[in-house]
């Protein structure tokens, strides 16, 4: 065997200038890299080890540097990569200490994405998605009354704002807009913008008064977005752990409606039996209630087994009786002393039913008219059953009662927050289905409040 030669020496280092030597082995790596295939970062290759790493087996002698491997001079001279080098580690913060950067509030985060859509809506193009009339509808209304159409983008003025929707609220008063029936609002012929309340956010702001996104309701007609004036959007407050949409529901007008019936037209004493018609719908549902936490007996008019199972399953109902022709017997053995306060809000065949059944000294609220709605006969009342039951009839009309709209706020949130009162909603996603969801409001096949989320 030939004697194993001597190892050689390590070479002894060259003298370098200050400041030069890091950025010759920053070229130095980058040709190395360049040269050997896979030694990229985020590449195929095993991790490098450190330079001036002593090869396995072997220590090196005291005072001296550690010998490197015979492989080191092919090995690139140049920092690991990030991934391959080692990290420090981190001591684990003590428990109860708080990170010094916390989440971003909520606000700011509206804010954020209420600038992010409007760039995105001004970059894209100046349409806005809506739903406007095709035709007058002929009875109760269907999906082809209506189209989806792309409306200009508005201009926000001095003292506007621009509002986009979240949640889109559909309500009977609307079909009656548009037949030209309606007692307030402007009549909407083919063409026209469809009408309607929703709850936004304040995307674009020319008003000191309301700030970007703001969470507000606003009159926006049923499409994507709206510029309305800044003073006519409302703040949304609701409880915690309420959702937004009941501003549109129990907290809205719905809500006000039953509130002002209750406290004004019915006036319900305990032990007294009061009868909802359409008793599930957005109205309804609260009337009932109220009425029940007035300590009065509630009957809900429905228009099937499903509703009526809500009604007093979820809704405190103490009976629930079905519209059409077994109504008569129903009521007579849900109410076998009489009917002492009844609100209107279904059809010409309950409300004849009804007042056949009235106590003396009864009070009746005539709310809502779905049938003639749609465009049925005038709803007609036996004069004959008012003046047997010596019963009060009013007519309720929501906009004269904007005086309890405090008072019902205040009452209603707090039995919200409490859960003494729940809502129950009929919700879709998407503008381009609440043609759809108003035809099953407007044909009673709806199951609560009905809304719709863009």
């Amino acid at each position: 065997m030939s004697p194993r030669p001597a190892r050689r020496p390590p070479p002894t280092p060259r003298p370098r200038s200050p400041g030069r030597g890091r950025a010759r082995r920053r070229r130095r790596g980058r040709a190395h890299r360049s040269r050997r295939p896979g030694a990229r970062r985020g590449r195929g290759g095993s991790p490098r080890r450190a330079r001036h790493t002593p090869a396995a087996g072997r220590s090196a002698a005291p005072g001296r540097r550690p010998t490197r491997p015979a492989s080191a001079a092919r090995r690139p001279h140049h920092r690991a990569p990030r991934c391959a080098r080692p990290r420090p580690c981190r001591t684990p913060r003590p428990a109860g200490r708080r990170a010094r950067r916390g989440p971003r509030s909520r606000r700011v985060v509206r804010r954020d994405a209420a600038r992010i859509y409007h760039r995105i809506m001004t970059v894209v193009g100046a349409a806005v998605p809506s739903i406007a009339l095709a035709r007058v509808p002929d009875g109760a209304p269907r999906p082809e009354d209506f189209v989806l159409v792309d409306l200009p983008r508005e201009e926000v003025a001095d003292g506007q704002v621009r509002v986009r929707v979240l949640t889109l609220s559909l309500d009977p008063y609307q079909r009656s807009t548009l037949g030209g029936r309606h007692l307030g609002d402007a009549p909407v012929g083919p063409g026209g913008l469809v009408p309607g309340r929703a709850v936004g956010e304040v995307v674009e702001s020319r008003s000191p008064e309301v700030a970007v996104g703001s969470t507000v309701l606003a009159e926006t007609g049923w499409r994507a977005e709206a510029v309305v004036p800044a003073t006519a959007v409302v703040p949304v407050v609701v409880p915690p752990g309420v959702p937004l949409s009941a501003a549109l529901g129990a907290l809205g007008m719905p809500g006000l409606t039953a509130y002002a019936a209750h406290e004004r037209h019915l006036r319900p004493q305990a032990g007294a039996t009061v009868v909802v018609g359409a008793g599930t719908g957005g109205v309804g549902a609260v009337a009932g209630q109220l009425a029940r936490l007035a300590g009065a007996r509630a009957v809900a008019v429905v228009g099937s087994e499903e509703k009526a199972a809500i009604a007093t399953d979820r809704l405190g109902y103490d009976e629930a009786v079905l519209r059409g022709p077994g109504l008569d017997g129903a009521l007579a053995e849900a109410c076998p002393d009489g009917i002492d306060g009844y609100l209107h809000l279904g059809d010409q065949a309950t409300l004849d039913v009804v007042m056949e059944r009235l106590a003396v000294g009864a009070r009746v609220s005539l709310c809502g008219l779905m049938d003639q709605y749609n465009g049925a006969a005038p709803t007609r009342l036996r004069a004959g059953a008012v003046m047997a039951a010596r019963a009060e009839v009013h007519g309720m009309v929501v906009h004269d009662h904007h005086d309890l709209a405090l008072d019902h706020a205040t009452r209603v949130a707090a039995l919200l927050a409490s859960g003494e009162l729940v809502t129950v909603e009929d919700r879709c996603t998407g503008l381009a289905d609440a043609p759809a969801a108003f035809a099953r409001l407007m044909s009673g096949t709806n199951v609560g409040k009905v809304l719709v989320d863009l």
